[in-house]
């Protein structure tokens, strides 16, 4: 509607002058529209087209980089960026098979220094992890335009109430914002009608639907099994009880069926598992976002720079961690074709590739109770770790670097990336 508006506006004399890039039009959800670049000079028959191809910011590397990525783009005009830089350093592809791991390592580079580095994520809640480690081992960092909308989410705010209706079984305000989530046939009628009867006894409210005689035996049976998770909850450690939440109370069946993304769940149990119960957990929520809160408004030179991807466009970093995981989506063989690119502009890159037997990562999961990213494709854990082996397989072919994490310590493993990757005594010192 606004570029019609603008062409009638500009129809008779033909006095419009645009600037835009097709390459960074992603925001349709703000309606980013590179169709109105792509076909300006149909539109405005007799228009000049001035590519700007010069980058004044970058280094070759980052600019190759760029290059090779976005030329797999087939809606975009033919130009290719060119750095006035010249070459800096190589840019390093490490590949994370978990995202423990991960955090731990963008951990140590906080602990390490060495030089003002940015740690980009897709979104601010990503990032969270990362920040409660800072915070409990007081190590700085800085935190660039801080969102609190994790807190205030959809998914978080169901997880809160579970927890705190474990504690408050008969607080019928929460009940009535759960019933439904527990992936059972239970009507608002019937669930009002219990809130009333446990205001009257005093008693659960999951106990009076459970003793209402209009009770099916299927659904007595099945409110059975979910209160008997709420009443473990108060018993378990932060995590368990968020598995609890998950699996025994219903709700990530239901999430499953609205087809709702569970990566805010997954950002809640890496944070559990520094908890010891799910009171010291809805705690620690709290005091993490007055913690971010009061960040945003500090103008830190702390070097360790925690940003988005897009909050973090038109500045610059001395050295830059880009985050990412499968669960984004990666696909292989659009990676490849990227490193393909890299090494034919003489960039250079290395990859280091980690894995562990089979008997060791079930064993992780089993200690972390997470579920495998490829679980939904396969009838076990050990189907779903032999099929991301097949996807990995060829990365580990490219691997400049393989190491073996089963019998590694946390410590052991900072050792041997120290011995590969430490740039100069201080940092081997460390």
């Amino acid at each position: 509607i606004q570029h019609e508006i603008i062409r009638l506006l500009a129809g008779r004399s033909l006095n419009l002058f645009m600037v835009g890039d097709e390459d960074q039009s992603i925001y349709g959800f703000r309606a980013a529209y590179p169709q109105a670049l792509m076909d300006f000079e149909q539109v405005y028959p007799g228009a000049q087209v001035l590519l700007m191809e010069e980058n004044y910011r970058s280094s070759e590397e980052i600019v190759a980089a760029a290059n090779a990525f976005v030329a797999r783009s087939r809606y975009r005009r033919p130009k290719t960026l060119r750095a006035t830089q010249g070459a800096q350093c190589p840019i390093e592809i490490r590949r994370i098979t978990r995202r423990e791991e991960q955090i731990d390592w963008l951990f140590e580079e906080a602990r390490r220094g060495g030089g003002e580095t940015a740690v980009l994520f897709r979104n601010n809640e990503s990032a969270l992890p990362l920040v409660d480690l800072c915070e409990r081992r007081c190590v700085p960092y800085r935190f660039k335009k801080a969102d609190l909308t994790f807190f205030t989410h959809k998914i978080v705010l169901d997880a809160v109430d579970f927890l705190r209706f474990a504690y408050e079984p008969a607080n019928g305000e929460r009940f009535l914002r759960l019933y439904y989530k527990f992936g059972l046939a239970l009507s608002r009628q019937r669930a009002l009608a219990a809130c009333g009867a446990s205001a009257r006894t005093g008693r659960p409210i999951l106990e009076e639907l459970i003793r209402d005689s209009e009770t099916k035996t299927r659904m007595r049976e099945s409110l059975g099994d979910i209160y008997a998770a709420f009443k473990r909850i108060p018993q378990l450690n932060a995590a368990d009880a968020l598995d609890a939440v998950r699996h025994g109370c219903g709700y990530g069946a239901y999430l499953n069926q609205k087809g709702m993304d569970t990566g805010k769940l997954a950002i809640l149990e890496m944070l559990a598992e520094q908890e010891p119960n799910a009171l010291r957990l809805l705690d620690r929520l709290e005091e993490l976002r007055m913690l971010i809160a009061a960040k945003a408004y500090v103008n830190s030179d702390v070097p360790f720079v925690l940003s988005t991807i897009h909050s973090s466009k038109g500045l610059e970093y001395d050295r830059v961690v880009l985050v990412t995981d499968i669960r984004g989506g990666t696909r292989f063989d659009s990676l490849f074709q990227a490193l393909d690119g890299l090494r034919a502009m003489q960039c250079a890159y290395s990859i280091l590739f980690m894995e562990a037997t089979d008997e060791v990562i079930i064993q992780r999961y089993k200690e972390t109770r997470r579920s495998h990213p490829l679980a939904d494709e396969c009838d076990s854990l050990e189907e779903a770790i032999a099929l991301e082996r097949r996807m990995l397989s060829p990365l580990r072919e490219r691997a400049a670097h393989i190491i073996d994490t089963s019998g590694l310590t946390a410590r052991g493993l900072r050792a041997k990336l120290l011995q590969l990757f430490a740039r100069g005594p201080a940092e081997r010192s460390m």
